[in-house]
């Protein structure tokens, strides 16, 4: 099949995520169309990338070069204005990463009722939330191959004519990979919760575990941090960063996946308020996909990413959530039991499956 992908939002192409931060929507994009291309179809992408290159067998080009006539299939990422892209298309498909309401404002409505695409969503909840009358095909997101880890000792007898020697205790003690000291993560957007797990960690988990350190990651607090303006209403939840100093709270920018896959392994746990409106949880795949076990309230699509009692905690309430944070924080055998389960290949979600889902669209 010819593939052509629309994306207008932001600068990127297929190689940004591993090595600089990337939207989940932005990054899954990239991912789906190096998907698709490896399972053998021709795939061109068009946005706002620049400089035009190939990534993972798909080509790029940049926002303003020529458009192609004619396509097999055109996948634009959110914006229905992108369905017109290419004039001659047997299929248009239109990719909803995020909340679907705004598929049914008066201008969307229209331009939908206009192309009739068929729809992409993350998962059956989102789905249902949209509603509307279009078909539509659910393909859960993968996740990028820097989230799996790689485990040693997979091929312990590689010569089968010197077979391996038995370990003794004390070499397979130090063979044993080192836990991680009692760390936390948290990349919830500013507004979206992220006060009360501020609060929590201040007046509940670092008085009961005074060594353990919060990592928040999020670019308008790093540059507020740094003396940058922030957005007004940024501002109170900056003031309690700052406030929370004592509580060993640290603030950084997020990085490229690989660096924040590392992160992920050292850490104990990813504290997640969630949201109502969040339906993907990209970060809270990308940890899981880790190993990192989660704190999670029930919200958006978390049900659909953390295995409850297995990779993490789904909780009711703020003393639930404190309680078992502390849990994956001291107790050494729960973090290894839930980061095994977290990590394991079966649980596995990768891009070329959805790839597989995704061409359902067109047959």
């Amino acid at each position: 099949m010819n593939i052509v992908m629309f994306d207008d939002s932001v600068p990127f192409d297929g190689f940004t995520a591993a090595t600089k931060p990337l939207g989940g929507a932005e990054k899954a994009f990239a991912a789906l169309a190096g998907a698709l291309a490896k399972a053998g179809h021709t795939v061109t992408v068009t946005n706002r990338c620049k400089h035009a290159l190939m990534a993972e067998g798909a080509r790029w080009r940049p926002w303003d070069s020529t458009r192609p006539q004619e396509a097999d299939v055109l996948i634009a990422l959110r914006n229905p204005e992108l369905l017109g892209g290419v004039r001659r298309v047997d299929t248009r498909v239109l990719w909803v990463p995020g909340d679907p309401k705004y598929l049914g404002n008066t201008h969307n409505a229209d331009l939908l009722a206009s192309y009739a695409p068929r729809l992409l969503f993350l998962t059956e909840r989102q789905a249902a939330d949209y509603g509307g009358r279009l078909s539509a095909v659910v393909a859960p997101p993968g996740v990028t191959k820097s989230f799996f880890p790689e485990k040693s000792g997979a091929d312990p007898y590689p010569d089968a004519n010197h077979p391996a020697i038995p370990l003794d205790e004390t070499e397979k003690a130090e063979e044993q990979e080192e836990l991680p000291p009692p760390r936390a993560i948290v990349t919830t957007h500013p507004q979206h919760g992220l006060s009360n797990i501020l609060e929590l960690w201040h007046d509940k988990i670092n008085p009961a575990k005074a060594d353990a350190k919060l990592t928040v990651y999020s670019s308008v607090l790093a540059k507020g941090m740094a003396g940058e303006d922030v957005p007004e209403p940024i501002q109170p939840v900056l003031e309690l960063v700052k406030a929370c100093a004592d509580a060993n709270v640290e603030v950084s920018a997020p990085k490229g996946d690989r660096i924040m896959a590392e992160e992920y392994r050292r850490s104990r746990v990813h504290l997640y308020p969630g949201h109502a409106r969040d339906f993907a949880c990209w970060t809270l795949r990308d940890s899981q996909a880790s190993g990192l076990p989660a704190v999670a309230r029930g919200l958006g699509g978390v049900e659909d990413v953390v295995d409850n009692g297995q990779t993490g905690f789904i909780v009711p309430d703020d003393e639930a959530f404190a309680n078992v944070a502390l849990q994956l924080l001291t107790d050494d055998g729960v973090y290894a039991s839930f980061n095994e389960t977290a990590s394991a290949i079966e649980r596995r979600k990768t891009w070329a499956s959805a790839a597989d889902i995704v061409t359902q669209l067109w047959l």
